[in-house]
């Protein structure tokens, strides 16, 4: 048999390799169905992709045609790496798959969680910046430091990467019950409030020749705060998938934006200690900023905790996790 399969998907190389042993053993479709108490509309089915094979189906057909289970799971080039799992009694082995993936439930559901730990976090680390601002430049280092910090708190407190071993036909994978987003249009309205808020806040931001690094960084998180709050309004997810695989692009956005708007922020203030009126017009609107992207990040966390991670076993039957 030819290795025609490199780029077909699971069930579709079954389903070439259920037809292949067929015309092998020279039976055909009726027959075959006759044999195994099957319709024959049911092969044909199987002949245009309409219907998959499930475990019993193929079970069975190993059994017709005197195979193991994984003769139709594989092509040629996975076979060729794949121990022939039999003994002289035939004990078909149901192939399976190894499936990674993150459970953001804790994110999802108990936001105030991550927000306050990175609030603290972000209090402490400006505190000790603020501190030693008088000492070195390398205080700039605690903002890239926060940025890392809060990202591995997220990920250590909020996602649980767990690997699941799953039968081929199986899966596993986020479910909601409908894509509708009631608040889409606040949260739109926030992403576009922060980008002018961070337009407006260059104007009162006073620059002195003494801080050319602190300016220099300022600016480069400044446009990368722009971009990030750009690309999320050009991206917005206006319509929730039913179904994904931990892909969560608009949660992941409004997380990188809490966080690169306390690090703007957080050098607005140390751009700030002149202490007059720019200088406090600054310092309000990079607050107003924050409250925004605070809000903004716990309004979509409730959108996404409606996502339920399920087990589908036999594409048919769905457990939740």
């Amino acid at each position: 048999m030819q290795d025609k399969y490199k780029e077909r998907t699971r069930q579709e190389i079954i389903h070439d390799n259920f037809f292949y042993y067929l015309e092998k053993s020279g039976k055909t479709m009726s027959e075959y169905a006759k044999d195994n108490n099957l319709d024959r509309t049911t092969l044909s089915k199987w002949k245009s992709l309409s219907s998959n094979m499930n475990n019993e189906h193929i079970f069975q057909a190993a059994k017709y045609f005197g195979v193991v289970v994984n003769d139709l799971y594989y092509n040629q080039k996975e076979k060729k790496n794949l121990e022939v799992l039999t003994d002289n009694n035939y004990k078909t082995v149901l192939a399976q798959q190894s499936i990674k993936i993150n459970n953001y439930k804790t994110l999802f559901n108990k936001p105030l969680n991550a927000i306050f730990g990175i609030m603290m976090l972000f209090i402490g680390i400006s505190s000790f910046i603020y501190l030693v601002v008088n000492l070195s430049y390398i205080y700039l280092l605690f903002y890239f430091v926060f940025s890392i910090a809060s990202s591995y708190v997220i990920h250590s407190y909020g996602i649980k990467e767990k690997t699941y071993i799953i039968n081929y036909t199986d899966d596993i994978y986020y479910l909601r019950k409908d894509h509708t987003n009631k608040n889409k249009f606040m949260n739109i309205g926030f992403i576009i409030m922060n980008i002018i808020i961070t337009l407006i806040n260059v104007l009162f931001i006073e620059l002195d020749n003494q801080f050319q690094l602190l300016i220099s960084v300022y600016g480069l998180v400044l446009i990368f705060v722009l971009l990030i709050n750009i690309f999320s309004l050009i991206n917005y997810p206006y319509k929730f998938k039913l179904t994904t695989n931990d892909s969560f692009e608009g949660y992941n956005m409004s997380l990188y934006r809490l966080i690169s708007i306390l690090v703007l922020f957080g050098l607005t203030i140390n751009l700030s200690l002149n202490f007059n009126i720019a200088s406090i017009v600054s310092v309000l609107l990079g607050s107003i900023q924050v409250i925004l992207v605070v809000i903004d990040y716990y309004v979509l966390s409730k959108l996404y905790s409606k996502y339920e991670l399920v087990y589908s076993k036999d594409q048919k039957v769905i457990e939740y996790l």
